[in-house]
């Protein structure tokens, strides 16, 4: 196969194109890097849906948004980029003949999550990140309902990993990234409450595996992909004991006096995919290690 990918320099969409290579298809990037194949701005829509896309591609894979970081800064260009940029893609694609598209969406589109959170669940977006997700969401829907397209709308959990490369990389603010970070250059961690909310995290290695694994048949529109919970205060011990073990020094945690609220209790799942198995406990902690030895070289 030859796959068009865009958001290739970023986290998941580095990933994910590596995966697609070991696979054994062709992969074509897109993006506004100049390590890109094709230049991408999807800030610019107009300029997006006039994009000639090379003949003789097969698929698309989009993992290009502005994150949730970004679409809180500026929420208004979230919608432009996430939404409008989404559409005009769909239009470019449409002209280059590819009919077989995956879309990298968000457990987020859950805004305040309770219950079972399956293909079936209802979607209900607390914020600008959320919302911009499911309505690119719609426009895959749509596409494949108006013009048969053949679509997979992934949705993963919170994602950790290493990058492809640490060149660029600017998911910092991701907890278990933060929290690296925080052990290194501050010598402890510090949470703002008693980290009571749980989180469900997923590598992102095993997500580019699925996404490339059902890239091969046709789409079947929503899929969870889900990996394995983790309360936010023993990610975040773990990471301090990770940092203390690499670095021959004690790393607290300091836990403020933030009140959390109660949250409701779910989980996040799906009908089609199994989680992700194995040692959650040994790949996150092999992870925090790496990572936190990335940190102490840059540092040093």
């Amino acid at each position: 196969m030859r796959v068009l990918v865009t958001g290739a320099s970023g986290y998941a969409g580095g990933i994910v194109a590596d995966c697609l290579r070991e696979h054994g298809m062709e992969v074509v990037t897109a993006g506004r890097a100049p390590s890109n194949d094709i230049r991408l701005d999807l800030s610019d829509p107009g300029s997006v849906a006039r994009l000639a896309l090379p003949h003789g591609l097969d698929a698309c894979v989009h993992a290009a948004a502005m994150h949730e970081v970004a679409c809180r800064a500026a929420p208004p260009l979230a919608y432009v980029v996430n939404v409008a940029g989404t559409r005009a893609l769909l239009d470019a694609c449409g002209r280059a003949g590819i009919a077989r598209h995956a879309y990298v969406s968000t457990f987020h589109v859950f805004g305040q999550p309770a219950g079972r959170l399956d293909e079936g669940a209802a979607v209900a977006p607390a914020n600008d990140y959320g919302l911009t997700h499911w309505q690119a969401e719609q426009l895959y829907t749509l596409a494949a309902q108006s013009q048969g397209a053949s679509v997979d709308i992934l949705r993963p959990a919170n994602l950790f990993g290493l990058p492809a490369q640490w060149s660029g990389f600017d998911r910092w603010t991701l907890a278990p990234f933060d929290f690296c970070r925080q052990a290194v250059g501050e010598g402890r961690i510090v949470l703002h409450g008693q980290g009571l909310a749980m989180r469900n995290y997923l590598s992102v290695d095993h997500f580019a595996r699925v996404l490339a694994r059902r890239l091969t048949g046709p789409g079947t529109g929503v899929l969870h992909v889900a990996g394995a919970d983790w309360r936010i205060r023993d990610l975040a011990l773990l990471a301090a004991s990770c940092a203390t073990e690499l670095l021959g020094r004690d790393v607290p945690v300091a836990f403020g006096a933030a009140m959390e609220s109660p949250q409701a209790e779910y989980q996040f799942a799906s009908r089609h995919e199994d989680a992700e198995g194995g040692d959650a406990h040994a790949a996150m902690a092999a992870f925090l290690l790496d990572t936190l030895a990335h940190l102490k070289e840059s540092k040093s």
